[in-house]
């Protein structure tokens, strides 16, 4: 009976998120327009914000597990802080950084397969960026994105030729999300700074 209950939780979990993807999916290729540039770089900066709370939020948990599970081993951990809230907070986080990465993905997709207009530099320098492949424009295309972010042509050519998954995406969502790492990062900041102070006043007490 508890193997059944949990292939069915199993089962729930990876196929609701699974479904909705594919639904999302769906969506984009019934798509006979390709909406407006503007429409595209609003939803890929949502979804590279979504990212980094999720990263955010999935970081920002480990230090304050390790800070209750020091807690509770010196016997003052309180309900408030309890490993629990840890755990939830990091599942919380991948929960937000998967739906991030689907409406990034979906964003891909549409300049990928675009329809009724031209992609336009930065539509360009993200799918070649996103695909790890090199623009046929060259050097000229990181010139014009350049031009449209601020952002020096050399430096878009080193994310665009980037490696790993994660800093690649990391580096990207920069460029459409701006600001700095406070502005960026606060959550984990204030998670970091929440474990740090738990870790103080139990060794204070």
């Amino acid at each position: 009976m508890v193997t059944l209950i949990s292939i069915l939780i199993v089962a729930v979990l990876c196929g609701v998120p699974t479904f909705f993807v594919f639904r999302a999916l769906q969506k984009v290729d019934k798509e006979e327009v390709t909406p407006p540039a503007e429409v595209i770089k609003s939803e890929l900066s949502r979804g590279f914000r979504l990212m980094f709370i999720g990263l955010d939020l999935v970081w920002g948990s480990i230090p304050l597990l390790v800070a209750t599970a020091v807690c509770a081993g010196l016997g003052g951990t309180s309900l408030l802080f309890s490993p629990f809230w840890s755990v939830g907070t990091m599942a919380i986080g991948l929960i937000v950084f998967g739906v991030g990465r689907v409406i990034v993905g979906c964003q891909t997709r549409r300049i990928n397969f675009i329809k009724g207009r031209e992609r336009t530099p930065l539509e360009e320098w993200t799918l070649a960026a996103m695909e790890g492949i090199e623009s046929r424009q060259g050097t000229a295309l990181f010139d014009r994105v350049a031009v449209e972010t601020g952002i020096p042509a050399l430096e878009l050519a080193a994310i665009a030729n980037s490696s790993g998954i994660i800093q690649s995406l990391y580096r990207i969502g920069k460029v459409y999300v701006g600001g700095g790492f406070l502005r960026n990062h606060w959550i984990l900041l204030l998670m970091v700074l929440a474990a740090a102070g738990l870790l103080v006043r139990q060794f204070a007490l």
